[in-house]
């Protein structure tokens, strides 16, 4: 008797309330299949309640097939639960009443600036600054500051307005997190790259997109309605035993018919396979208690598209600039990159089972050009993309990739920090701000007992990293000596800021050949004159491409220098290399800092060893890879970045003639 009075008040309950942001229906189920019941309203009709609800006339019929008898005031509806809570109707909007932290704290790292935290966090650098005063002065490595949340938006689930994020506390796993933001783990994974099953850490950040539960057409066994004109004598008894259902689910199925009566449609539940939208099963909670799981690395497989045993194929993006008669040198730089490429694929092939494919397309430095190559279907089966340095071009391939999740690397330019958001881009080039931080470290370390002394050329641009070197130098409360000359440098103006038994770093302001040549010879004189000091000198990475001339002087004065690239001239590689690229193109490589030919070469050893190793999983790269001229440390700034180079090379012309080098 209960459970026939509950499928009464199903067909005589009234919808009190119903909007864009809220359903609250009466369920009841039929069969296996549990559906909701709608009370029609006065005036309303078929189309109108397809609208109001977000489906479609079509399955409004499917699953209420005694409509075409006529639709009246108070008739009751039956719509099927997985059809309304779908992502595809007003349902999907509704939200759960999530708690999220107005602010996150976030641990300053090594490098890190106030624009990239912005970026980073989409929130302006001035809202960080109102609440973290001190940080107008410069971040420190270490500190602690806090990121307001962005703002909400009225927005749809996919809006990345939407977007939170959440530090990781003991005992919250994936699953966890996916029921309290009303999410899935597939969500959460695919917003956070560098979030895996066997990295999931307490204090972590990361990202999520609350009540974006997704839903896919699946087949699954559903009770749908199958319409009977019933005739003389026929009852609710008789339909179901002649159909072989419960007779509660007929009723239950026809909540406009008291009683039967010949000639009115009657709605007969049947249970079939149909292709309905419903919530992936993700696991129980028993299954997905883990991080570890197997069914979270399953998820984990599914979002990266881990491929296995059909090739690797990479494009290169570059301004070939083929059909010139005379390419100028930046085009054949970006040739020569291909063509050492093309030896180290050589090299690769003969290791990888996998096939290797490689495909250049000239981008002739056109907009136009480039746009109609990212038309090509081809494209997206690619594994990797390696991009232009033009800023335009590169930020229009960074979005490709990062729509196509297809990981790209930029081999070529500083001016861009496209990494902060796009979790498939590669940074080559170690990022500034990363680059000094590491050189800071080490500075403080190998210089601590040596007193500093910076000296400018009168009317010279300082560089940057002499004025931040000098502010970090100072920040702990050490001093620094200064000193300007005109045009001539001589040993006796350095000697007036030495005394006696002590310790000097000599740092010129800026790094031209001019203001090199003129300071390391005026401390080779001073070393030559001054037995009693001890002197070193710390210069730029330009200095690599005067070491052919100048090297005798650099050991001479104990020369160190920092930079993103360095080749050995003793490195038995790279006599190799130059032997392969004579012998396979019949020239030289061109002379440049780096050495394009080298780079490329360096790059597609690591790529191309890399993704075969992996099986095409790029995230299990391994991050120690050092090469003739580049040495590669990958790792995400934050768990939804990109990759960020963090090598930088110190080289050091000792006076006894060896050449240190260091990688930091």
């Amino acid at each position: 008797m209960q459970k026939f009075i509950g499928k009464i008040l199903c067909a005589i309950l009234i919808l009190f309330a119903f909007s864009a942001y809220s359903i609250n229906l009466p369920k009841r189920t039929i069969g296996n299949t549990e559906f909701y019941c709608y009370k029609v309203a006065a005036k309303e009709t078929i189309y109108g309640i397809s609208r109001k609800l977000n489906v479609s006339k079509d399955d409004l019929m499917k699953y209420n097939p005694a409509l075409v008898d006529g639709l009246k005031k108070d008739y009751v509806l039956l719509i099927p639960v997985n059809l309304l809570d779908s992502d595809n109707n007003v349902n999907s909007n509704i939200k759960a009443d999530i708690d999220v932290d107005s602010n996150v704290t976030h641990i300053v790292d090594k490098g890190e600036t106030l624009y990239g935290l912005s970026k980073m966090y989409n929130v302006t650098q001035d809202e960080i600054i109102s609440l973290n005063p001190s940080v107008k002065a410069g971040l420190k490595s270490g500190q602690r500051i806090v990121i307001p949340q962005p703002k909400q938006e009225e927005s749809s689930a996919s809006d990345a307005s939407s977007i939170v994020f959440h530090t990781i506390k003991k005992g919250e796993t994936l699953y966890s997190l996916s029921k309290q933001y009303n999410t899935s783990i597939e969500g959460i994974l695919a917003l956070n790259p560098g979030v895996s099953p066997t990295n999931f850490k307490v204090d972590e950040i990361i990202k999520i997109q609350p009540n974006s539960v997704k839903s896919e057409l699946k087949e699954t066994s559903v009770t749908t309605m199958v319409p009977y004109v019933a005739k003389k004598g026929d009852n609710y008894k008789k339909i179901a035993k002649d159909n072989d259902i419960d007779i509660d689910d007929l009723k239950a199925a026809n909540p406009n018919t008291n009683k039967v009566k010949a000639g009115k449609t009657i709605q007969i539940p049947v249970t079939t396979k149909d292709s309905v939208l419903m919530v992936v099963n993700e696991g129980t909670e028993n299954e997905l208690r883990y991080n570890s799981s197997a069914r979270i690395k399953e998820i984990y497989d599914s979002i990266h598209d881990i491929k296995s045993g059909n090739g690797i194929k990479i494009a290169m993006l570059l301004p070939y600039m083929l059909d010139e008669q005379s390419p100028s040198k930046q085009a054949r730089l970006y040739t020569e990159f291909y063509k050492g490429f093309l030896i180290a694929l050589d090299k690769a092939r003969k290791q990888c089972e996998e096939n290797i494919e490689v495909f250049a397309y000239d981008t002739k430095s056109s907009s136009a050009q480039l746009d109609s190559l990212l038309s090509l279907p081809e494209l997206k089966e690619m594994d990797l993309i390696f991009a232009t340095d033009d800023s335009e071009q590169l930020k229009t391939i960074s979005a490709y990739c990062n729509e196509n999740k297809i990981y790209m690397v930029n081999a070529f330019s500083l001016k861009t920090e496209d990494y902060n958001t796009n979790p498939y881009m590669f940074q080559i080039n170690t990022p500034q701000t990363f680059m000094y931080a590491d050189v800071y470290d080490w500075f403080d370390n190998e210089f601590k007992d040596h007193e500093i002394v910076f000296v400018h050329k009168k009317g010279s641009t300082k560089k940057d990293f002499a004025n931040d070197l000098k502010s970090h130098i100072e920040s702990s409360g050490k001093s620094v000596a200064q000193m300007e000359y005109v045009t001539s440098l001589m040993a006796e103006k350095l000697s007036e800021h030495t005394d006696s038994l002590k310790k000097y770093l000599f740092i010129p302001t800026s790094g031209t050949k001019n203001v090199m040549s003129k300071l390391v010879s005026a401390v080779k004189a001073l070393k030559a004159d001054r037995s009693d000091i001890q002197v070193s000198v710390l210069g730029y990475p330009e200095w690599v491409t005067y070491t052919d001339e100048w090297q005798k002087t650099f050991h001479a004065v104990d020369t160190y220098f920092y930079s993103r690239f360095f080749t050995n001239p003793d490195n038995p590689k790279l006599e190799e290399f130059n032997s392969l690229y004579k012998k396979w193109y019949g020239e030289k490589t061109l002379n440049a800092a780096p050495v394009f030919g080298l780079l490329g070469y360096d790059t597609g050893m690591y790529f191309i060893d890399a993704m075969c190793d992996a099986k095409n999983d790029i995230s299990k790269i391994d991050n120690n890879y050092d090469g003739i001229q580049s040495h590669f440390n990958f790792e995400r700034t934050s768990n939804w970045s990109g990759y960020i180079n963090k090598s930088v090379y110190i080289i050091h012309y000792t006076p006894s003639n060896d050449i240190e080098i260091e990688v930091k």
